[in-house]
């Protein structure tokens, strides 16, 4: 049972480790309001939430503020139970960490986007069907 647990937080955080290192590095911080629906078909689910866009010199991150405080604080809850196993188990309690609406991560790198989602508690990640084709012009706009 210890390897699962073991096995279980090497693959589920290892990625965030990944994730938290390139973030550190980056070099500049977009930030936005985002409104969004939890329901498409509904639009009294209408939701807003804080994003950030991170770039950083070989890799760019997208994520909700409130899922990126989640995340941390989980990391933070699982390494607290691993190093604090009661009667030789480690008991994951993450119901306390806050959890949020926005789920859709776009991760940039090594020239391909990824898109990291939650649908009903299952995770997906699957490249970005268009590459973007940025015209850039000699335009303003006050906004």
């Amino acid at each position: 049972m210890k390897l699962f647990y073991k096995y279980f937080l090497l693959i589920f955080f290892l990625p965030l480790q990944f994730f938290s290192q390139e973030i550190d590095s980056s070099k500049i911080e977009c930030k936005y309001l985002i409104t969004f629906l939890i329901d498409t078909a509904n639009i009294n689910t209408q939701k807003k939430e804080n994003a950030s866009l991170l770039i950083g010199t070989h890799i760019s991150l997208f994520k909700s503020d409130q899922k990126q405080i989640a995340d941390s604080l989980t990391l933070i809850s699982v390494e607290k139970s691993a190093s604090n196993p009661v009667n030789g188990r480690i008991e994951i309690n993450t119901s306390s960490v806050p959890t949020a609406k926005f789920k859709p991560e776009v991760l940039y790198s090594g020239g391909k986007v990824t898109i990291y989602d939650e649908i009903s508690k299952e995770h997906y990640n699957f490249p970005a069907p268009d590459k973007i084709a940025w015209k850039i012009e000699n335009d303003t706009k006050i906004i």
